[in-house]
């Protein structure tokens, strides 16, 4: 991934430090333009394995079905962004082990070979406790949603009223503008002329050309719009944090924004999903091990009562291998929830805004547009005819005159 070269002194030489990345790194440096309709979380991972990971060498692990996802776009997202993504609506984990294997799963399906019992901890350990992000009321803001067929109406008083304020914002060009049962004709506030009315998106009132006359009923047919906001609560997270705290609510408030969402259920399954990753206390367990067998992605049975961890069961993040005198030396790095470093490292940066990807429930406005090289063979053939023109060259008998011209 990266090197560094540095001069030892005194005796010279140079001492190389080398950065590599793991096999994450085939899926980091794939964009993916894909969508998919009416699909469960694990057919997108088995399609993106087939058309964009496979070429790279990846093959599938065990991949489970997780949520359907009525609708998914990926514009040019990076692979990471995209299974990042998938992982947390579907409450998944995902890993590459050293087989080139994608893992797409319940944090819980892998177990480590092995418990560690009370007191068969090596070397140094430590425990970190905390949880940045934790929250037990998750707002979540999404995009708008477009309201079932409005039809409102008016009847005028004085003939002056040209404009008319509907209920909601519009959303889409109105079905239908009348007075008195007769079509008017529609056009875009400051694009159409010569229009009976005019709207405008997101604008909730629809402006007459001229004033109806008076006792004239406007009837107006449209889809409105509003801002989607979801809400979702963890009660018994809420009793502990007020039982901490010793008055008040016990309530910790945390909103998050989703433009991409246009579906009220849609943004209430992503409330709840964030909830409960981000809902408990985090605990992250730094230990040496002597044996081989631990990898990331497994989850290890630890009891350790100076911890107060009483079999524990942890996710494993990280595992480093250390060259002792005595021997190689594993360095694990474990979790129980969500903590700065390890979590972040292992689930990617999930707080990042994902522009690139959206996963929606219902129609969506946005247009992906798919790019495809293509090769054309174009065969050039030229015709060229060579016409001598042969010249005088002065000789001794030959020279120039009032008609003559040498070359």
């Amino acid at each position: 991934y990266s090197s560094k070269e540095k001069r030892m002194a005194p005796a010279g030489g140079l001492w190389h430090t080398v950065q590599c990345m793991d096999w994450h790194y085939l899926v980091d440096k794939r964009l993916i333009a894909a969508s998919y309709t009416g699909q469960t979380a694990g057919a997108i991972v088995t399609d993106l394995i087939t058309n964009y990971f496979a070429a790279e060498g990846i093959t599938a692990g065990t991949i489970q079905a997780g949520s359907t996802i009525s609708e998914a776009i990926f514009n040019y997202a990076p692979g990471g962004n995209v299974m990042d993504v998938l992982a947390e609506r579907a409450g998944f984990t995902w890993y590459i082990d050293a087989e080139k294997q994608l893992f797409f799963l319940l944090r819980t399906t892998v177990t480590a070979p092995f418990l560690i019992p009370n007191g068969t901890l090596k070397g140094s350990s430590s425990l970190t406790h905390g949880n940045p992000r934790y929250r037990n009321r998750q707002y979540l803001r999404g995009g708008k949603v477009v309201t079932a067929l409005q039809t409102e109406t008016f009847t005028t008083q004085d003939g002056t009223i040209q404009a008319f304020p509907v209920g909601f914002p519009v959303a889409l060009v109105p079905t239908s503008i009348k007075e008195d049962a007769a079509p008017m004709t529609i056009g875009i506030k400051g694009i159409d002329t010569a229009k009976d009315y005019y709207w405008s998106k997101g604008d909730s009132v629809v402006v007459a050309a001229v004033a109806p006359g008076v006792g004239v009923v406007v009837e107006i047919k449209y889809y409105g719009e509003f801002d989607i906001i979801a809400l979702a609560e963890d009660t018994v997270g809420i009793a502990a944090q007020l039982a901490i705290e010793g008055a008040g609510t016990g309530l910790v408030d945390h909103i998050d924004d989703d433009p991409t969402l246009i579906n009220i259920d849609d943004a209430l399954d992503e409330a709840e999903a964030k909830l409960d990753r981000f809902s408990q206390a985090g605990k992250e367990v730094h230990f040496d091990w002597p044996d081989f067998g631990l990898e990331p992605g497994q989850m290890v049975t630890l009891t350790e009562p100076l911890y107060g961890l009483s079999s524990a069961d942890l996710l494993i993040t990280e595992v480093n291998v250390a060259a002792l005198p005595e021997g190689l030396i594993y360095q694990v790095t474990a979790i129980i929830g969500p903590v700065i470093g390890g979590w972040e490292l292992f689930f990617g940066a999930l707080a990042r805004a994902k522009e690139d990807v959206r996963l929606t429930a219902g129609a969506a406005s946005q247009i992906l547009v798919i790019l495809a090289m293509t090769k054309e063979n174009w065969d050039w053939t030229e015709a060229v005819t060579e016409t001598v023109l042969a010249c005088p060259v002065p000789s001794a008998t030959l020279y120039p005159s009032a008609t003559l011209y040498p070359c």
